[in-house]
């Protein structure tokens, strides 16, 4: 028997749908998935089916959806293994193994894609990344969303999923595609046009694809929409992308630049510093610890965090006239500017975490 919730409740069993229906048991069923092999409160139930106020008859509607509940997982043969619902003093738990509902599946496509970028294994990355995807039908549990009922993982699961989307093309720009994505973008801001990263990954794959004056205007537009809509401005590190398009830096041409943040964890903004400031340790050698990629000469390109894009004045009033060459290494003044950017964005970072910790 599987269960999928990312997209209306669904559940199938040997490729056929069972039914089940009604939302209070839909909605207390798909509490248990969410929390499988987890004890769920009665109290907790209650605030989640009724939120703005549960009746007197709440505990008995609980007690008859929890019968439906298990006359569902007992239909057809008892087999080891099977779904169970227990019922513990303070409440019910669901019995499961966590691969039989398309959330945890989702969760773990998405932690294989991140450890398998880290480790530059960037196409195994993309296929995680793109089966996770291919799970999510829509809003989560949407028949219910639409009478008022949610708890935490649902308002936060859209997110998770943006996430992943920017995660998935971080890894294809690092395989060195850019035309193919330029409609899977632009598709994906039609529905959350405040993405930054997403804006970012946009305006790189037009750059790439020797649209400088569509890139340049991509940023434009987002940077009006901001300000009109909340008085912000693009982030910094978006800022220099655009100054890097603008003066066609030769960064652009000799990284596979990416807008990937690989930081673990509660996501703060150090850990992301700390992630992005490991990323460019990265110098003479053309290596690095996070993301193990040949040197920036050979014709396979380096993967580089956004930064990289412009990270300050003085790297590109040094590079402006740069020539790179791709077969024979690496030339001494080459070593230096690369040099010199690694420099400049430590200095950034580390300005960056001070602030953070003010």
């Amino acid at each position: 028997m599987r269960f999928h919730v990312l997209g209306p409740l669904e559940i199938t069993e040997s490729g056929a749908n069972v039914p089940f229906n009604g939302v209070k048991q839909c909605a207390a069923l798909g509490l248990l998935l969410f929390r499988a092999n987890k004890i769920v409160a009665v109290d907790e139930f209650v605030r989640t089916l009724w939120p703005n106020g549960a009746p007197p008859t709440a505990r008995k509607i609980l007690q008859n959806a929890a019968s439906a509940i298990r006359r569902l997982l007992d239909c057809g043969e008892r087999e080891p293994g099977r779904p169970e619902l227990l019922t513990h003093p303070s409440g019910y738990l669901l019995k499961i193994n966590p691969q039989e509902i398309d959330y945890f599946c989702f969760i773990d496509h998405i932690t294989e894609g991140q450890e398998m970028f880290r480790q530059a294994r960037f196409q195994d990355a993309v296929l995680e990344f793109r089966s996770a995807l291919s799970l999510w039908r829509g809003p989560a549990l949407s028949e219910i969303l639409t009478k008022g009922i949610s708890w935490p993982e649902l308002e936060t699961l859209e997110n998770t999923v943006s996430m992943a989307f920017e995660y998935c093309m971080d890894a294809e720009l690092a395989c060195g595609r850019d035309r193919q994505l330029i409609c899977e973008i632009k598709q994906f801001l039609k529905g959350s046009p405040t993405r930054e990263r997403v804006v970012g990954q946009l305006m790189i794959v037009l750059y790439r694809a020797g649209r400088q004056v569509d890139a340049l205007e991509t940023f434009q537009r987002f940077r009006c929409r901001l300000r009109e809509e909340y008085g912000l401005d693009p982030q910094q590190w978006l800022q220099e992308l655009h100054n890097a398009i603008l003066t066609q830096s030769p960064a652009l041409g000799i990284a596979s630049i990416h807008t990937g943040v690989w930081a673990q964890g509660s996501g703060t903004a150090e850990a992301e510093v700390e992630c992005r400031s490991e990323v460019m340790k990265w110098g003479k050698t053309g290596e690095t610890r996070v993301v193990q990629t040949a040197a920036p000469w050979s014709k396979r390109t380096s993967t580089l965090a956004p930064e990289t894009a412009s990270a300050s004045s003085e790297y590109r009033g040094k590079t402006e006239d740069s020539t790179v060459a791709t077969s024979h290494g690496p030339s001494d003044d080459l070593l230096s500017e690369l040099d010199t950017i690694r420099q400049a964005l430590e200095r950034m970072f580390e300005k960056i975490i001070r602030e953070g910790r003010s």
